[in-house]
C-alpha cells in the first residue's frame, strides 16, 4: 500500500476498530457514531457496516452527508448544536445498542440518551473534557456500560492492515498537505466539512 494510505492506519482506522471491539459490537446490532465525518468517525462507520451493523451517523454540517452515507451509514443526523437524541430515537425507538463517541463533551449528553437500556458507549473523543457531564443518572437508571477507548493494540493494527491490503476497506483521506503546511492542515481538519483523515507528507 502507499505510504499515504499506511499513515491513516494507526489512528484513523485502527482507533475506530479498537472502539468497536471495546464495545463488543456484533452483526445485526445498531450503532451510533458521533463526529462521523472525522478521521476516526468515518472509519468507525465503514468498519461497523463491514461488521454487519446498521449505522446512524451524527455530523455537524449537511455538506458531508453524502460522504457519510457513501461510507455506509443507514441514517445521518445533522446536528450542529449537539442535540440529536430525538432523531436517533425516531430511527431506533428503543435506542441504539452501541455508541462510538468520537467527539466528547459537546455530544455525550445526547449520546447517553440515544442508547438503549443496557447498551454500551465507547468514548474516544475528548473535546473539552474538563466540562463533561457524564450524566450519572442516565448511566445508572439505564445500566449503561461506558468504556474508555484509546489507541489500538498491535493485533488490531495488524487487523487494520489486513482489511486494507485485502481490499475490504479503503481508508478515507480528506486531503494531503506537505509537511511545511502543517498549520494549514490543522486549520483544514477543524472544519466540519472535511471528511476523513488529513495526512501530512514529509517528501
Amino acid at each position: 500500500m502507499s505510504t499515504q494510505t499506511a499513515a491513516t492506519l494507526p489512528c484513523g482506522v485502527a482507533t475506530g476498530l479498537h472502539a468497536l471491539h471495546r464495545a463488543g459490537l456484533t452483526a445485526g446490532e445498531t450503532v451510533l457514531v458521533t463526529g462521523a465525518n472525522g478521521g476516526v468517525g468515518i472509519h468507525a462507520v465503514v468498519l461497523a457496516r463491514l461488521f454487519g451493523a446498521a449505522v446512524i451517523a451524527v455530523i455537524r454540517s449537511a455538506e458531508v452527508e453524502d460522504d457519510v452515507r457513501a461510507a455506509g451509514a443507514a441514517e445521518v443526523v445533522v446536528a450542529p448544536d449537539g442535540a440529536f437524541h430525538r432523531a436517533v430515537r425516531a430511527w431506533a425507538p428503543d435506542g441504539v445498542d452501541v455508541a462510538i463517541e468520537c467527539v466528547g463533551t459537546p455530544t455525550i449528553a445526547a449520546t447517553l440518551r440515544s442508547v438503549r437500556s443496557g447498551g454500551r458507549v465507547a468514548v474516544v473523543g475528548n473535546v473539552d473534557p474538563s466540562a463533561a457531564d457524564l450524566g450519572l443518572g442516565l448511566v445508572i437508571l439505564k445500566e449503561l456500560s461506558v468504556l474508555g477507548s484509546s489507541h489500538a493494540t498491535p493485533a488490531e493494527l495488524a487487523e487494520a492492515v489486513e482489511l486494507v491490503s485485502s481490499g475490504r476497506l479503503a481508508p478515507v483521506i480528506a486531503r494531503t498537505f506537505p509537511l511545511e503546511q502543517a498549520a494549514e492542515a490543522h486549520a483544514f481538519a477543524e472544519h466540519a466539512t472535511a471528511t476523513g483523515r488529513v495526512v501530512l507528507r514529509a517528501v
